[in-house]
């Protein structure tokens, strides 16, 4: 590569949608998600913030080319409307589709559709022709719809009930692949049978962060894209700050190569200092969001604060910091494992992100989080 295309095409690009040669390791999962969609199976794609979800499900769907793809990032709606939001960005995305496979009847019938501001009736009208333009769309050639993080939509009965008739409607010609920094999104959609989705996700694959010898590798890896040979002091100490997840590494690995690549040397602390700086503004926004419609959100950064700051503790030490019953804390504490914030391991809790453990232990934290909610 390039100078500086390893930081644009490379293991180091921001970028979600990559060349696979370019994800490093995951291959395994690959396996599993190339078998998943040639097999027209609809799945869900789980694991903690950062690990790669996005860019593996991303990336091998558009390398296999025998869809078309779209791609619709739920964290990214509002609040509100978010149903009716998510169904604009799907005809959109259909719209273009269309316009590339030059189906001027379909793209007609679909491109004056609008779901916001519109009575109920109304809505519904348009999604029958939503729905008429996607029957049209993959007849010509099968499409996937990546939904990610998909938990802040499919908490939503109506959406739901939508992918559900999707499914029933068009499936094998449609796959949904879903994906979500969480545990397990069958939590939210297979709860019951009663559920609209039970037994139409076939599989599910939580992605795990690197252990320490592959975050090495990675690094690199990415390095020597770059044509790059940095000291394994440099390597070993971002991988002991930043744990396994390859975003913080693909961070740290950007903003290293950078500085070498222009000045040819490098100071491992201040770069690390400068990334927990811009990862903060992040993290606290995600917390922020997750706790904003949580009733005693207070509770739950004062359980993250405990936590952080002893490393790791047990249900009756957190009980007893917040002033609640076993029960009640349990309660909390499931909220936080489900949305892969904190992790249990021998009947201790703990938050596995050493990067999102070091932001909650600074004495701002509450105080920016509460300021966002």
């Amino acid at each position: 590569m390039g100078k500086f295309s390893c930081l644009e095409e490379g293991i180091f690009a921001l970028k979600t949608l990559k060349s696979v040669e370019n994800i490093y390791d995951r291959e395994e999962e690959k396996k599993w998600l190339e078998a998943a969609f040639k097999s027209r199976a609809w799945f869900s794609v789980c694991g903690l913030r950062r690990t790669g979800k996005t860019t593996l499900v991303r990336s091998i769907a558009h390398a296999l080319k025998s869809f078309e793809v779209v791609y619709i990032n739920a964290w990214e709606l509002p609040e509100e409307h978010s149903f009716e939001v998510f169904l604009e960005r799907l005809k959109d995305g259909i719209i273009d589709i269309l316009k590339r496979q030059k189906l001027k009847s379909a793209l007609r019938k679909v491109s004056k559709v609008s779901f916001l501001g519109v009575s109920i009736e109304f809505r519904e009208k348009a999604q029958l022709k939503l729905i008429s333009s996607l029957n049209d769309l993959v007849n010509k050639k099968p499409l996937v719809i990546i939904l990610d993080e998909a938990p802040y939509l499919l908490t939503l009965s109506t959406a739901q009930k939508f992918f559900a008739a999707l499914y029933d409607t068009f499936a094998p010609n449609l796959v949904v692949a879903f994906a979500g920094s969480i545990i397990t999104l069958k939590y939210i959609y297979e709860r019951d049978e009663t559920m609209p989705l039970y037994g139409r996700v076939e599989e599910e694959l939580i992605l795990e962060p690197f252990d320490e010898y592959t975050s090495k590798k990675y690094l690199e890896a990415g390095f020597e894209q770059c044509n790059l040979r940095p000291s394994q002091e440099l390597i070993e100490k971002a991988v002991l700050n930043l744990g396994g997840f390859p975003g913080w590494l693909t961070l740290f690995g950007r903003i290293s190569a950078r500085k070498l690549l222009t000045k040819g040397k490098v100071e491992t602390d201040k770069i690390l200092t400068e990334l927990e700086k811009r990862a903060s503004l992040t993290i606290i926004a995600e917390v922020a969001k997750f706790l904003r419609f949580k009733r005693n959100f207070k509770v739950y950064l004062k359980i993250l604060k405990k936590i952080a700051i002893d490393g790791e503790t047990t249900l009756t030490e957190i009980s007893r910091a917040i002033s609640r019953d076993p029960s009640t804390t349990t309660f909390y504490l499931n909220q936080l494992m489900l949305y892969g914030i904190i992790k249990k391991e021998n009947k201790k809790y703990r938050i596995v992100d050493p990067l999102l453990r070091r932001i909650i232990q600074k004495p701002n934290f509450e105080r920016e989080v509460k300021a966002r909610i």
